[in-house]
C-alpha cells in the first residue's frame, strides 16, 4: 500500500513562542479581565489586594491520586515515598554544586525538595502533594528518579495527576456502588476517573463480576478533541463502569418525571448529577435530586 497523503497541519496558537507579540498581548489582556473581575467579587481590601495578586500567581504544587487496586496501591506509595525521600536526601549537595558555579553558569532556580505530603481529606489514603511545581520536577535533575515513576505510572492507570482542588467536587458528590453519574462537560476527565472509581471502586475490579455491577458514569463533552483526551483518561483506569458521549449538553433536559432527552431549546443542566434509576444506557435517566454543578 501507498503512504498516505499528509495534511498540513493547522496553526496551534498553544506552541507560539511564549515572548511572541501575540502572546503577550494576549496574557495581558486576560490579565487584566481576571483582575478586574475578582475586584469587583470584593474579596479583598486595596490594601490586602497586591498579597491576592501574588497568591493567584503563585505556580500550583504537583498533586496526583492512586487508582491502583488496594494491594497495588501500598505498594506504590510506599515506592514513590522511598523515592522522593531519596531525592530529598540528593539535594543539599546538588544545590551546594549549583550556587559554586561561576554566576554566568548557574542556573537560576533553585532545586526545590520534594517533601512529599498526604492530602488527608481524600479518603483511604489515595492523594498526595509534591512541595515542588510541576515544572520543577519535570526538569530537575534532583527529581528525575520521582518525575520517571510518575510518568511511568501514569501511563499505565495506576496514577492519576490531578490539582487538589479539583478533588473536591466528586467528594460532594458522594458517588458510591450502583449509582449513575451523567457528567455533561466532562473532559479532560480527572474528575469523571474520580467518579468512575466511586461507582466501581478499584477494588472491585477483581472482586465483582462486571455482570453484577450496576453503576456507570456517562462523561460527554460538546468538544471533540477534548472528548478524544476524555476517552483517553477513562481507559487507563481499566474500569468498565463508564460511556463517553460527544453531544452538546445545554440542549439535554431532565427532570425526576420525565427522564432525560435532547430539546431544540438551549437548557443549562447541571455538571454532574448522582441517580439511583438508570435502567439501560439507552433508555432514561432518572435523575435523584442530589445535583452538583462545579
Amino acid at each position: 500500500m501507498g503512504k498516505g497523503r499528509k495534511r498540513p497541519r493547522k496553526a496551534d496558537s498553544w506552541n507560539e513562542s511564549e515572548t511572541s507579540e501575540a502572546v503577550l498581548a494576549r496574557q495581558a489582556k486576560c490579565a487584566d479581565r481576571f483582575e478586574a473581575y475578582y475586584k469587583a467579587q470584593g474579596i479583598a481590601t486595596a490594601d490586602e489586594w497586591p498579597a491576592v495578586m501574588a497568591a493567584f500567581k503563585r505556580k500550583l504544587p504537583v498533586t496526583f491520586r492512586i487508582t491502583a487496586a488496594p494491594e497495588l496501591a501500598a505498594r506504590l506509595e510506599v515506592e514513590i515515598r522511598e523515592t522522593a525521600a531519596a531525592c530529598d536526601a540528593a539535594v543539599p549537595a546538588l544545590e551546594a554544586a549549583r550556587l559554586a558555579l561561576p554566576e554566568a553558569d548557574r542556573p537560576s532556580r533553585a532545586i526545590a525538595p520534594i517533601a512529599l505530603t498526604c492530602l488527608d481529606w481524600v479518603p483511604g489514603r489515595r492523594a498526595h502533594r509534591l512541595g515542588a511545581e510541576r515544572t520543577a520536577v519535570r526538569k530537575s535533575e534532583a527529581h528525575k528518579a520521582l518525575h520517571r515513576i510518575l510518568v511511568a505510572y501514569e501511563g499505565a492507570g495506576s496514577i492519576t495527576r490531578q490539582e487538589a482542588v479539583s478533588m473536591v467536587p466528586p467528594l460532594f458528590l458522594g458517588a458510591a456502588p450502583g449509582d449513575r453519574v451523567f457528567d455533561s462537560c466532562a473532559a479532560p476527565g480527572s474528575k469523571t476517573t474520580q467518579l468512575m472509581e466511586g461507582v466501581f471502586p478499584p477494588a472491585s475490579r477483581s472482586t465483582s463480576p462486571l455482570s453484577t455491577s450496576t453503576g456507570v458514569v456517562v462523561a460527554n463533552d460538546e468538544n471533540l478533541n477534548r472528548a478524544h483526551t476524555l476517552v483517553h483518561q477513562c481507559k487507563r483506569l481499566g474500569s468498565p463502569a463508564w460511556v463517553c458521549t460527544h453531544s452538546d449538553a445545554s440542549l439535554s433536559v431532565w427532570n425526576p418525571t420525565t427522564g432525560f432527552g435532547v430539546s431544540q431549546n438551549s437548557s443549562k443542566i447541571p455538571t454532574a448529577v448522582k441517580t439511583n434509576s438508570f435502567p439501560t444506557i439507552l433508555g432514561p435517566f432518572v435523575f435523584a435530586p442530589r445535583v452538583l454543578d462545579d
